[in-house]
């Protein structure tokens, strides 16, 4: 399960969708759907490369020296051997920065300004219908399952 195969059922139930609401609704809400879609789609594009590229710097930078030895899971050792409250208190406060990046990505923070400014000119513009938008950030997750049902229908 590839993100680029995910991402062409994720567009293939977009279209369909796009051409059932021109066919049987207005343009409003098709417009509606698609501005949440493509918002709530880069949100999570966004964030999954944020979280890809974590990943990779964690496994750049592993530190084999840091792992709890077999010996040690059992207790073995004396209490001032083990680090100390201390010691967990900066190691918390060092992940904590390292994972602020993550969480206030520039990239992110533009693009839930995407998010809430696309639903805010359709406000402005009176033509804001919250039952699309809703169907629009819903493709995503609802194409998410179709193809987990299709891989899941080809493996057996």
């Amino acid at each position: 399960m590839t993100i680029t195969s995910i991402a062409k059922t994720v567009l293939i139930v977009d279209i369909v969708l796009l051409f059932c609401l021109l066919i049987w609704a207005d343009a409003t809400t098709a417009l509606n759907t698609q501005v949440s879609f493509i918002s709530f789609s880069l949100i999570v594009f966004v964030s999954y490369l944020s979280y890809k590229n974590r990943i990779n710097r964690s496994v750049a930078n592993y530190d084999s020296s840091l792992t709890i030895d077999d010996d040690d899971k059992f207790e073995l050792y004396e209490d001032n051997e083990k680090p100390g409250k201390i010691d967990n208190i900066k190691q918390t406060a060092k992940n904590t920065y390292d994972n602020l990046g993550t969480f206030a990505s520039v990239y992110r923070i533009v693009s839930y300004a995407v998010f809430v400014l696309g639903f805010f000119a359709l406000k402005e513009q009176n033509i804001l219908q919250p039952v699309a938008y809703l169907v629009g950030i819903s493709v995503l997750p609802v194409g998410i399952i179709v193809h987990m049902i299709k891989n899941k229908l080809k493996d057996t």
